[in-house]
């Protein structure tokens, strides 16, 4: 039954009420309000992680991983009603050629005029409106671009590796940023906004009903009243008009709707990147103290007072500690970074915790049995990280790589490095600091650093012979990158670019 079939209805049935949205409007408003009430739940308390409510409804609906999935389920949903939304909106306003009414007028401006004399004091009758007032259109535009922004950063949310290719990484944490706080602020919006006006100002249930009062109207929708009472409020186009646009218009529609519906099914399903869940972190002693005796710096390593392993429950011991062959690569500038990294909280020039200093080259080689240059086997530096469960856990990867250094006689200088090329310390540096984000499998920002030719192909980020003009450079010199060259590997690549990156 149409609008203004079940309107001459009412009018017998209900002279004192007015329908005033039919079922489908109704129907759509229960979509959304169940939609936007679950997005911002299970949304809010991923962003507000810590708090006490958050972990309560995090774990009334089952963890963390199906909250996330119950939020993309409803922003499924929601897409498919802007779709609905779409459609509908282009039927009434080009087949029935009914009155654009939440497009915003000067009649507007009139109104909110007139209501603020009314709050001053200054008018007392009711101001006359539209079907939708002033108040009405600034919620729905507002639900408009917060719709469109919450999708246009969901998809990024959704779909990270993808947009990477295509934007810079900064846009990922950045359309984070915006989605909490667009959610934020549009729960705050209805709180405060729609409560007001929909629930304390009047409770109006027309929503909900599809009836409104004639002394509702007469308050705030005067102008649609009289409009009805005119018969000019439904639809303007004659039948035999209607259903000539109406050939026209499904066809179109349809057309848009199964590319909207395809590229909302491409959207959700493309990648799973931020759907799946790795498992839960494991629960272990991250931190066990010294004995008194051992605290503070005491006696200078040695067979009588070795260095003090430290056992920590569940901790993964590296299952390949291999020694590979050495390159010739080998030097103090790549070995160097990895023992600051895992040792320095405990082991510096400052804290040298059992007199143990691994700050420097000089001080490294300088204790005895630390590193025995050319026996692995004998260093205790070896010995201690093998044994597993130190605090300072260096990866298999890198326990390996400083093997092979000691096997080839702990050079401060590699031999390969003095070369200044790509199969030298160059490729070993560039590899080590830059792989985990620009490889052949994670090319973030589309830079592919994995080979020489990989990196001679991305762009500027290599100018042979021009060092001064190479994005590698220019980067690394400004310092704060998550892949930090050290200095003497900086000025390796820097010598390595301006020979014509061999």
């Amino acid at each position: 039954m149409s609008d203004l079939l079940e309107r001459e209805q009412q009018q017998v049935e209900k002279p004192d009420r007015i329908l005033r949205f039919g079922r489908a409007d109704r129907i759509e408003h229960a979509t959304q309000l169940v939609t936007f009430v679950g997005l911002g739940l299970t949304g809010l308390v991923q962003k507000f992680f810590e708090a006490g409510f958050s972990q309560w409804v995090i774990e009334f609906l089952g963890g963390l991983p199906q909250v996330r999935v119950i939020h993309r389920w409803l922003a499924t949903v929601l897409m498919l009603a802007v779709i609905w939304h779409f459609g509908k909106a282009g039927y009434r306003t080009y087949v029935e050629k009914r009155p654009r009414a939440m497009v915003p007028s000067m009649k507007d401006w009139v109104a909110i005029k007139e209501s603020i004399a009314v709050l001053a004091g200054r008018r007392h009758e009711p101001v006359k409106q539209g079907r939708f007032t002033f108040a009405e259109k600034v919620e729905y535009w507002s639900f408009v671009w917060g719709t469109v922004l919450m999708i246009a950063t969901g998809y990024m949310l959704w779909n990270p590796i993808t947009t990477a290719k295509f934007l810079p990484g900064d846009f990922i944490p950045a359309a984070k940023a915006a989605h909490g706080g667009e959610a934020l602020l549009a729960v705050l919006a209805i709180l405060v906004w729609h409560v007001y006006h929909v629930h304390i100002k009047h409770f109006n249930k027309s929503i909900f009903t599809g009836y409104i009062s004639r002394q509702e109207m007469v308050e705030e929708h005067g102008l649609e009243l009289e409009a009805i009472e005119a018969g000019l409020s439904g639809p303007q186009a004659n039948v035999t008009e209607m259903a000539e646009r109406r050939k026209r218009f499904w066809p179109v529609f349809g057309v848009v709707a199964v590319i909207l519906l395809a590229g909302t099914w491409w959207f959700i399903t493309y990648e799973e990147t931020s759907i799946a869940t790795i498992e839960p972190i494991e629960d272990v002693v991250a931190y066990k103290p010294l004995p008194p005796e051992l605290q503070g710096n005491g006696p200078a390593l040695s067979e009588d007072n070795p260095l003090p392993t430290i056992v920590i429950p569940d901790t993964t011991v590296p299952t390949d500690t291999s020694v590979p062959e050495p390159t010739g690569n080998e030097s103090w500038a790549i070995v160097g970074p990895l023992l600051a990294d895992a040792c320095s909280a405990c082991h510096s020039s400052s804290n040298a915790l059992g007199g143990l200093d691994l700050s420097s080259y000089g001080a490294t080689l300088g204790q005895e049995g630390i590193v025995v240059a050319g026996d692995p086997a004998s260093s205790l530096l070896i010995t201690v990280q093998e044994a597993g469960g130190h605090p300072g856990q260096l990866a298999a990867g890198d326990l390996a790589l400083v093997a092979s250094w000691i096997a080839a006689g702990a050079p401060l200088e590699g031999e390969a490095a003095a070369q200044s090329s790509w199969d030298g310390a160059v490729g070993t540096a560039v590899i080590l600091r830059c792989g985990a984000c620009h490889s052949d499998t994670v090319a973030l920002g589309g830079i592919d650093l994995s080979s020489r030719e990989a990196v001679l192909a991305s762009g500027d980020v290599i100018v042979p012979g021009d060092a001064d003009a190479s994005l590698l450079v220019l980067i690394q010199e400004a310092g704060g990158h998550p892949g930090e060259f050290t200095a003497g590997e900086l000025a390796i690549i820097r010598e390595w670019i301006e020979a014509g990156a061999p």
